[in-house]
Protein backbone atom coordinates (compact mmCIF):
# COMPACT_ATOMS: atom_id res chain seq x y z
CA UNK A 1 0.00 0.00 0.00
CA UNK A 2 1.34 3.44 -1.13
CA UNK A 3 0.18 6.79 0.68
CA UNK A 4 0.64 10.27 -1.03
CA UNK A 5 -0.57 13.88 0.32
CA UNK A 6 -1.69 15.85 -2.96
CA UNK A 7 -1.63 19.51 -2.55
CA UNK A 8 -4.26 20.71 -4.99
CA UNK A 9 -3.63 24.47 -4.78
CA UNK A 10 -5.29 26.93 -2.62
CA UNK A 11 -9.41 28.22 -2.50
CA UNK A 12 -10.47 31.86 -2.49
CA UNK A 13 -13.61 31.71 -0.06
CA UNK A 14 -15.32 33.97 2.57
CA UNK A 15 -13.48 33.50 5.99
CA UNK A 16 -17.17 33.25 7.83
CA UNK A 17 -17.46 29.83 6.03
CA UNK A 18 -14.73 28.31 7.75
CA UNK A 19 -14.48 30.28 10.76
CA UNK A 20 -17.90 32.45 12.28
CA UNK A 21 -16.70 35.90 12.41
CA UNK A 22 -19.16 38.20 11.72
CA UNK A 23 -17.76 39.45 8.56
CA UNK A 24 -19.40 37.94 5.83
CA UNK A 25 -17.63 39.76 3.10
CA UNK A 26 -13.90 39.37 4.01
CA UNK A 27 -11.82 36.79 1.45
CA UNK A 28 -8.98 34.38 2.17
CA UNK A 29 -7.15 32.03 0.43
CA UNK A 30 -7.57 28.27 2.31
CA UNK A 31 -4.91 25.29 1.49
CA UNK A 32 -6.60 21.90 -0.44
CA UNK A 33 -5.30 18.83 -0.02
CA UNK A 34 -6.07 15.01 -0.67
CA UNK A 35 -4.46 11.71 0.02
CA UNK A 36 -4.04 9.09 -2.31
CA UNK A 37 -4.14 5.68 -1.31
CA UNK A 38 -2.95 3.02 -3.61
CA UNK A 39 -4.16 -0.77 -2.15
CA UNK A 40 -2.97 -3.56 -3.72
CA UNK A 41 -6.37 -4.76 -4.35
CA UNK A 42 -9.00 -2.69 -4.26
CA UNK A 43 -7.18 -0.13 -6.33
CA UNK A 44 -6.77 3.92 -5.67
CA UNK A 45 -8.64 5.80 -2.71
CA UNK A 46 -8.89 9.24 -2.85
CA UNK A 47 -9.82 10.89 0.35
CA UNK A 48 -10.96 14.54 0.57
CA UNK A 49 -8.92 15.74 3.96
CA UNK A 50 -11.48 18.57 4.08
CA UNK A 51 -9.99 22.13 5.97
CA UNK A 52 -7.60 21.89 8.89
CA UNK A 53 -8.93 21.45 12.51
CA UNK A 54 -6.05 23.92 13.78
CA UNK A 55 -6.67 26.26 10.96
CA UNK A 56 -4.94 28.67 14.02
CA UNK A 57 -1.66 27.40 13.88
CA UNK A 58 -1.45 26.80 9.68
CA UNK A 59 -2.87 29.97 8.08
CA UNK A 60 -0.78 32.98 8.73
CA UNK A 61 -2.62 35.02 11.54
CA UNK A 62 -2.85 38.22 8.68
CA UNK A 63 -5.34 36.17 6.99
CA UNK A 64 -7.60 36.46 10.03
Amino acid sequence: MKINVLYLGKISCKRDNLVKCGDENQMIQSPVNAILISHPKIGNILYDTGNSPDYGQKYPVSLF
